[in-house]
C-alpha cells in the first residue's frame, strides 16, 4: 500500500458507503443540524419562550437517539441481515421515534433550560445507548474484542481531528470572504460548527466503523500510542498508586480515618486505570510493561478501593446519603467487581454489561440514587428533630434553645430538598411531612415555620462555610484614606496590596525594597543595607494580639483601633512609622496580604 492509499484510508475510507450503511444515523445528524441552525438563525423571532424550550428538548432527544439507532443498525447487520433493509429500517425508525417521544413526555417535562439539560434519566438513556453501541459488535467476538474498542476509539479521535480541521478551514475561508467581499451574519460560524459535527463528523465516523464480523487480527494501534501507554501513562498510574499506598500506611500508623476526598482521588483514577487495562490488553503478548501492569495492577488496586470505601462510608455515617455519595459507593462496588474479575479472567464485555447495569440501577431501579438519598436525608432530619425536641408524638414543635450547629444541620438538609442546584439534583424533591397526614411541604418556608425557624437560622447556615474562619479582613478603624499627616517625617510611601512579589521605591538617598516579609532600606551611595523592618513578624504579632476579637467576631471584617496597627522605630540612618491599613487572612488566620502606609525620614 503506497502513501497515497494510506492517507486515503486514514481520512475518507468511503463516506458514501458510510451513508448507505447507516442512513438513519446520518438522518438524525441532519435533523440535529437543522434544529441547531433554526435555533441560532431564528432565535430573535421566537416570541414565545416555550417554542425555544421545545426545540431544545428535541435537540437533546435526537442526540440521545444517535447511539440508539446506530446500535439498531448494527443489530440488523449482525442478526437480521436476511430481512429487507428498508422495511427493517422503517420499523426501527418508527420504534425509535415512539421511544423518544415517550422519553420527552416522561423525562423532559421541565420548563427551564437547566432542568432540561440536567434531566438525569435522559442522560442515563444516552449513556446506556452508547454502551450498547459498543457492546453489540462484541457479543460473539472471541479474540479481538479489545481491538474493536481500540478501532472505535481511534476512529473517534480521527473524526474529532478532521472535523476541527474542516471547521477551521471553512471558517477561515468565510472570514476572508466576509472581510473582502460579502458581510456574513456571525451566526454562520455556529452553523459551520454544527455542520462539521452533525453531518461531516457523523458521516466520517460511521464510514470508518469496522464491520460486525470483520477480522481485526492484523489491526494495530499507532506506535506512538504504544509508546504513550508503556512509558508515560502506565508509569504515571503506578506512581500515583504508590502515593496512595504511602497515604494508606500513614492511616494505619496514625490510626486516623481517611479524609473524605480520598474516595474521589481513588475512584476516578481507578476508572481511568481500568480503561487503560482494557485498551492495552491486545498488547499483552508483545509488551512486557503492559503485561506486568495487566497482571498485577488489579490485585494492587483492591486495598485502595477498600480505603476509598471506608472514606466515603465515614461521610455517609456522619452526613447521610446524597446522590454524589451514592455514585461513589456504587462505583466502588463496580470497580471492586471488575478488578476481581480481571484477576480471574479477561473479558471487556463484562465491564460494559456491568456498567449498563450500574447506570440502570442507579437511575431507574427502585433503589435509585434519588430514592435512597431522599430517604436517608429524611431519616437523618427526623433523628435531629427528635433529639432536639422538635418532633414529639408525630407532631412538629418549636424549640428556641437550639445550638448553632443544630440549626446548621437542619438548614443543610432543608436546603438539600429545596435549594439544591447540583446537576444531578435538578428535580423536585419535597420534604415529606413527619406528621400523621403524610403530606409534602410545598415550600421550605412552610416547614421552617412549623419548627419556629427565624432569620438567625439562615445566618447560622451560611456561617457553616466559615466555621474555621469568619473574619476575612482586619481593618484599621482610624484610617482616613484621603488624609495623611506627615509632619514628623520626610516621606510617605503607600504601596499597593502587598503579596510576596518584590516592590522597589526610590528617594534621592535610599532605595526601598518591599515584599510580604520585610522592608529593606539601602543606602544608594554605599549600596549597603541600613535598615530592615520585618513586616511579616509584625503582621503575625497583630493577629496574635487580637485573636480573641477575631474568634468572637461574626462579621467578615474586623475593625481594629489604630494603636494596635502602628509600629515605630529608628536607628542612626532611618526613622519610621509603619501604619497597617488592612490585613487579609487565610482560613487558618494566617495573613495572605496587607496594605500599609510607610512614613520615614533619612538622617
Amino acid at each position: 500500500m503506497n502513501i497515497k492509499e494510506k492517507i486515503k484510508e486514514l481520512s475518507f475510507p468511503n463516506m458514501k458507503k458510510g451513508i448507505e450503511r447507516f442512513p438513519i444515523t446520518v438522518l438524525f445528524g441532519v435533523v440535529l443540524f437543522v434544529i441547531t441552525s433554526i435555533m441560532t438563525e431564528q432565535i430573535n423571532i421566537f416570541e414565545e419562550r416555550e417554542l425555544m424550550i421545545e426545540m431544545l428538548k428535541w435537540n437533546i432527544l435526537f442526540l440521545v437517539g444517535l447511539p440508539i439507532v446506530t446500535t439498531l443498525e448494527i443489530i440488523r447487520e449482525k442478526y437480521f441481515f436476511k430481512i429487507n433493509k428498508v422495511k427493517f429500517r422503517i420499523l426501527y425508525l418508527l420504534l425509535s421515534g415512539c421511544f423518544l417521544y415517550l422519553c420527552r413526555q416522561l423525562y423532559l417535562n421541565g420548563t427551564k433550560v437547566e432542568e432540561i439539560i440536567g434531566a438525569m434519566k435522559i442522560q442515563a438513556i444516552g449513556v446506556i445507548g452508547y454502551l450498547s453501541f459498543l457492546l453489540v459488535p462484541l457479543i460473539e467476538r472471541k479474540y479481538d474484542k479489545e481491538k474493536y474498542l481500540q478501532s472505535v476509539l481511534g476512529n473517534k479521535i480521527i473524526t474529532i481531528f478532521f472535523s476541527m480541521v474542516f471547521y477551521l478551514g471553512i471558517t477561515f475561508i468565510m472570514v476572508v470572504i466576509d472581510a473582502l467581499l460579502i458581510n456574513f451574519n456571525s451566526n454562520i460560524y455556529i452553523n459551520i460548527f454544527s455542520f462539521s459535527v452533525f453531518i461531516f463528523g457523523i458521516i466520517l465516523f460511521v464510514s470508518r466503523l469496522k464491520g460486525v464480523d470483520e477480522d481485526l487480527e492484523n489491526y494495530e494501534i499507532p506506535k506512538i500510542i504504544k509508546i504513550l501507554l508503556s512509558y508515560i501513562i502506565i508509569p504515571i498510574i503506578v506512581i500515583y498508586s504508590v502515593t496512595l499506598y504511602i497515604y494508606t500506611l500513614k492511616i494505619i500508623f496514625t490510626l486516623k480515618m481517611p479524609k473524605g476526598i480520598v474516595s474521589h482521588l481513588v475512584v476516578w483514577y481507578m476508572i481511568f486505570s481500568l480503561f487503560i487495562i482494557v485498551i492495552s490488553t491486545p498488547l499483552v503478548k508483545e509488551n512486557v510493561i503492559v503485561r506486568k501492569f495487566r497482571k498485577f495492577f488489579p490485585m494492587v488496586s483492591i486495598p485502595l478501593i477498600i480505603i476509598a470505601f471506608i472514606s466515603i462510608l465515614s461521610r455517609i455515617m456522619q452526613y447521610g446519603m446524597t446522590e454524589n455519595r451514592y455514585i461513589i459507593i456504587i462505583l466502588i462496588f463496580w470497580l471492586l467487581f471488575n478488578m476481581i474479575f480481571y484477576i480471574i479472567k479477561t473479558d471487556v464485555r463484562v465491564v460494559i454489561i456491568s456498567t449498563i447495569l450500574v447506570v440502570f440501577v442507579s437511575v431507574f431501579g427502585p433503589w435509585n440514587m434519588t430514592n435512597i438519598s431522599v430517604n436517608s436525608q429524611s431519616k437523618r432530619l427526623e433523628r435531629i428533630l427528635v433529639k432536639n425536641g422538635l418532633l414529639k408524638n408525630g407532631k412538629l414543635e418549636k424549640n428556641s434553645n437550639l445550638s448553632d450547629q443544630t440549626k446548621i444541620d437542619i438548614m443543610n438538609i432543608v436546603n438539600y430538598f429545596y435549594n439544591n442546584f447540583d446537576i444531578l439534583s435538578r428535580r423536585e424533591k419535597k420534604l415529606k411531612s413527619f406528621e400523621e397526614n403524610g403530606k409534602f411541604y410545598s415550600t421550605e418556608k412552610e416547614f421552617m415555620e412549623k419548627i419556629g425557624a427565624d432569620d438567625s437560622w439562615n445566618i447560622s447556615y451560611f456561617h457553616k462555610y466559615d466555621a474555621i474562619k469568619k473574619v476575612e479582613r482586619i481593618e484599621n478603624i482610624n484610617i482616613n484614606e484621603n488624609t495623611y499627616y506627615v509632619t514628623e517625617y520626610d516621606y510617605l510611601l503607600i504601596p499597593t496590596m502587598i503579596y510576596s512579589d518584590l516592590m522597589t521605591y526610590s528617594t534621592p538617598k535610599n532605595e526601598i525594597k518591599i515584599n510580604s516579609e520585610e522592608i529593606i532600606f539601602i543606602d544608594k551611595e554605599s549600596n549597603k543595607e541600613i535598615m530592615k523592618i520585618k513586616t511579616g513578624e509584625l503582621v503575625d504579632k497583630i493577629v496574635h494580639n487580637i485573636k480573641d476579637e477575631i474568634k468572637n467576631e461574626n462579621e467578615s471584617i474586623l475593625k481594629v483601633n489604630n494603636e494596635k496597627m502602628i509600629f515605630k522605630g529608628e536607628n542612626e540612618n532611618i526613622k519610621y512609622k509603619l501604619e497597617f491599613i488592612s490585613i487579609d487572612l487565610y482560613e487558618n488566620y494566617k495573613p495572605s496580604s496587607y496594605n500599609i502606609n510607610l512614613y520615614f525620614t533619612s538622617k
